[in-house]
Protein backbone atom coordinates (compact mmCIF):
# COMPACT_ATOMS: atom_id res chain seq x y z
CA UNK A 1 0.00 0.00 0.00
CA UNK A 2 1.05 3.68 -0.99
CA UNK A 3 1.57 5.37 1.71
CA UNK A 4 2.18 8.69 0.14
CA UNK A 5 -1.76 9.88 0.35
CA UNK A 6 -2.63 9.07 3.82
CA UNK A 7 0.57 11.28 4.42
CA UNK A 8 -0.23 13.76 2.73
CA UNK A 9 -4.14 13.31 4.24
CA UNK A 10 -2.05 13.62 7.92
CA UNK A 11 -0.73 16.61 7.07
CA UNK A 12 -3.66 18.86 5.68
CA UNK A 13 -5.79 17.22 9.06
CA UNK A 14 -2.74 18.79 10.98
CA UNK A 15 -2.98 22.06 9.74
CA UNK A 16 -6.83 22.12 9.17
CA UNK A 17 -7.74 21.15 13.04
CA UNK A 18 -5.74 22.68 16.10
CA UNK A 19 -2.68 20.78 17.72
CA UNK A 20 -5.10 18.97 19.85
CA UNK A 21 -7.22 17.32 17.31
CA UNK A 22 -3.88 16.58 14.84
CA UNK A 23 -2.81 14.53 18.45
CA UNK A 24 -6.08 13.24 18.91
CA UNK A 25 -5.84 11.98 15.09
CA UNK A 26 -2.48 10.64 15.22
CA UNK A 27 -2.57 8.99 18.21
CA UNK A 28 -5.78 6.68 16.34
CA UNK A 29 -3.37 6.32 13.66
CA UNK A 30 -0.59 5.22 16.22
CA UNK A 31 -3.17 2.67 17.61
CA UNK A 32 -3.22 1.17 14.52
CA UNK A 33 0.38 0.99 13.91
CA UNK A 34 0.40 -0.70 17.40
CA UNK A 35 -1.11 -3.61 16.15
CA UNK A 36 1.64 -4.35 13.55
CA UNK A 37 4.33 -3.81 15.71
CA UNK A 38 2.61 -4.58 19.13
CA UNK A 39 5.46 -5.24 21.94
CA UNK A 40 8.33 -3.11 20.45
CA UNK A 41 6.12 -0.49 19.82
CA UNK A 42 4.20 -0.40 23.18
CA UNK A 43 7.48 -0.70 24.96
CA UNK A 44 8.82 1.91 23.13
CA UNK A 45 5.81 3.61 23.59
CA UNK A 46 5.25 2.93 26.89
CA UNK A 47 8.33 4.04 28.10
CA UNK A 48 8.20 7.99 26.21
CA UNK A 49 5.16 8.52 28.20
CA UNK A 50 7.29 7.40 31.46
CA UNK A 51 9.92 9.46 30.91
CA UNK A 52 8.02 12.26 29.65
CA UNK A 53 5.87 12.19 32.97
CA UNK A 54 9.35 12.00 35.14
CA UNK A 55 10.66 14.89 32.76
CA UNK A 56 7.43 16.67 33.86
CA UNK A 57 8.16 16.01 37.42
CA UNK A 58 11.63 16.93 37.65
CA UNK A 59 10.93 20.18 36.12
CA UNK A 60 8.26 20.91 37.82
Amino acid sequence: MDMKPLLILNQIISIWFNYKYAAIYRGILNVRVVFHFRTRTLTEFGYSVLSEKVRQLVLS
